[in-house]
Parts: structure tokens; C-alpha cells; sequence
């Protein structure tokens, strides 16, 4: 075999590889957040259209992770020692997308982050107010945020306000209930033009409230 014939049979099995390599590497997406809280991801960010199709996701190791909301969100909670974990999508049996799930208090640099929440209050207490905060750092003008808020159970009297960079959470249980309810709000970052889904904003971050009702 010719030396010339070496060179290009070497060059194509190496852009082979590369392109195989490329081909085989999953869209990466990471969510910032509290090594003390809940984090939240839409789904739909990657594929409008993933809550007609069948999704599963990976356990991650170091916290637990479940799929709500029609499988369009992933709640993920962290364990002990968080740092940063990951968690794999599969869709239709497939390989899909990763998540990796970081603590912002591992970098100096402004990551956008949304809180998440947990409360606990008294059957049939009256109107609980407290305020959220999510950072989109640089992206952070009042004009150019949206809000969304997504039920996965119920709470009477969710009401919102909306802020630069804070939002007014305004919770009322339903009368005599008993138990934990859960809620995710996601704030979305676009030009003031913007008119699509929050799903399709700029930025998006999402966060979870955890109300706890006992007697």
C-alpha cells in the first residue's frame, strides 16, 4: 500500500469518527440553582411537542429526579454534598437530550437561577404572601420578563406579581385540605415584541413551591 494511499485512508477514517462522534453527542442543557433546593426544567424547550411522546429520564446519583406535568417538566432534587449531577432523556426509546443539574455557589460568575420554595402552613389558614426571585443577571429589565405558572396540583388563589427580577406569590389552600400541594412558576426573558410560548423566550427559568398543609 502506497504511502499517499496510508494518508487518505487515515484522513477518512478519522472523519469518520469525528462525524460519528458528533452525531452520537446529546444537545446539553444546564439548570443553576441552590444545592438546597428544588430545581426545575421545561422539557419543551428542547421539542414543543415532547408531552405527546414517550419520555423517560435517567436517575441521577447523587439526588432524586421525577418527570410531571403531562412528562414536559423535570423536578430534580438534590442529595448530600451537591455539587452537580445529571440526568439522561430519553425520548420514544431513544437517547434524547442531557440535563446536568449545577450548584450556582461553585462559580463566581452570574448564572440565571430561579428559587424554589417550601412552605408549611395551617388548614385553612388565611392568605399567605412571600415573595420569589428569580436572576437572569444582564437580563434582568421588568419590561422584558413574562411569567407562566403551571399547576401540577391544585392551589386556590395563586395570584402573581411581577417585578424586576421579584415575584409576589399570593397563596390561599383549599378549605379544609390537609397535605402537601406543588406548584411550578416559570419566568421567561424576551424583547417586549415577544408574543411566542414562554417556552420559546430567551431565557427561561422555572422553580417549584412545595405548601405543606397540617391540621
Amino acid at each position: 500500500m502506497s504511502f499517499v494511499r496510508c494518508i487518505i485512508l487515515l484522513f477518512l477514517t478519522s472523519a469518520l469518527f469525528e462525524s460519528c462522534k458528533k452525531e452520537d453527542e446529546l444537545p446539553i442543557k444546564v439548570i443553576f440553582g441552590s444545592p438546597d433546593d428544588a430545581m426545575v426544567f421545561n422539557l419543551k424547550t428542547f421539542d414543543p411537542e415532547i408531552g405527546s411522546k414517550s419520555v423517560q429520564i435517567s436517575q441521577p446519583l447523587l439526588g432524586t429526579a421525577r418527570l410531571v406535568v403531562n412528562n414536559t417538566f423535570i423536578i430534580y432534587e438534590p442529595g448530600n454534598n451537591f455539587e452537580h449531577d445529571n440526568v439522561i432523556v430519553s425520548v420514544d426509546g431513544r437517547e434524547y437530550a442531557e440535563v446536568v443539574f449545577f450548584s450556582k455557589d461553585l462559580s463566581s460568575d452570574c448564572n440565571p437561577f430561579a428559587r424554589s420554595y417550601k412552605f408549611t402552613v395551617k388548614k385553612n389558614a388565611e392568605l399567605t404572601t412571600f415573595p420569589g426571585f428569580v436572576d437572569f443577571c444582564t437580563y434582568d429589565d421588568r419590561k422584558n420578563i413574562y411569567l407562566s405558572a403551571t399547576d401540577i396540583s391544585p392551589i386556590n388563589g395563586i395570584g402573581v406579581g411581577i417585578g424586576s427580577g421579584l415575584i409576589t406569590f399570593f397563596i390561599l389552600p383549599e378549605p379544609d385540605f390537609v397535605g402537601t400541594q406543588e406548584l411550578i412558576y416559570e419566568v421567561g426573558a424576551a424583547p417586549i415584541s415577544f408574543r411566542g410560548e414562554i417556552y420559546e423566550t430567551d431565557y427561561l427559568l422555572s422553580g417549584l413551591i412545595q405548601l405543606t398543609v397540617i391540621e
